[in-house]
């Protein structure tokens, strides 16, 4: 798997429940960096909501992987992922 030079993490999550007389939906999730097989946590949060921007020491990365801990504030296994990107920022 190709490995990449990254330190931004961005994850769209459903919040349009608003439209269908829905709260907001707050998620709660950790989000690892993967190289090797090896995990290393990036986020950990139980406040995650609309678009989630994680910043994170420059690494190595092949994948990302995110672990729904308690689902959503309306459904308990949900973890409703729109889009997710990744990239190295400048700034």
């Amino acid at each position: 798997m190709q490995k990449y030079l990254l330190n931004t993490f961005k994850i769209w999550l459903w919040d349009l429940g608003h439209l269908f007389g829905e709260n907001i939906r707050y998620y709660t999730i950790i989000v690892y960096a993967v190289l090797n097989g090896v995990q290393t946590k990036i986020y950990e949060g139980n406040l995650a909501t609309s678009i989630v921007k994680i910043k994170f020491n420059e690494q190595h990365v092949e994948q990302f992987d995110v672990i729904n801990v308690g689902g959503n504030t309306y459904y308990q296994n949900n973890l409703d992922i729109i889009k997710a990107d990744a990239y190295y920022s400048f700034s």
